[in-house]
């Protein structure tokens, strides 16, 4: 960064935050519900909760994606509570998911919990083959391998 007469001159790598904040401020002025429709990426899974860039809120895509958050507690349905949750999503999974609150920071707080809500696409670990839906819980490569993920009922 550079200082000068008038302040500090802001490097590319600086403005992305700015960026963010419009793409929630967008969504946002869409007037959003409790229960909108989100499509969003995993882009980490952390111990308590999964980070995702929402890509698609109400059909109406983001460009660019915002952030997106789904706390451990918010990913299964009520009454099941032990559960690891690299069994439920991976990185790089697209979710449907449902909105619960925009909060007050720049991340949209989401729910992977009602039966219509889970993974849509993935990959498989082992080959790379895309996973189809086989139960709620669990989901099969072309290979016959299968994998836990929380699958979104079609």
């Amino acid at each position: 960064m550079e200082q000068g007469d008038w302040g500090a001159v802001l490097e590319p790598e600086e403005e992305v935050e700015a960026v963010e904040v419009e793409a929630v401020e967008m969504a946002r002025s869409k007037e959003l519900s409790v229960e909108s429709e989100v499509v969003a990426r995993v882009v980490k899974v952390l111990l308590q909760e999964v980070r995702c860039d929402v890509l698609r809120i109400d059909g109406v895509d983001l460009k660019p994606p915002c952030k997106g958050c789904i706390r451990h507690t918010d990913v299964m349905p009520l009454g099941i509570d032990k559960y690891d949750l690299l069994d439920c999503v991976r990185p790089g999974d697209i979710l449907r998911t449902r909105l619960v609150a925009t909060g007050l920071s720049k991340t949209l707080l989401l729910t992977t919990a009602p039966p219509d809500c889970g993974v849509t696409a993935a990959a498989s670990r082992c080959c790379n083959a895309p996973l189809r839906p086989v139960a709620s819980s669990l989901m099969r490569c072309s290979c016959g391998t299968l994998e836990y993920r929380k699958a979104a009922k079609t």
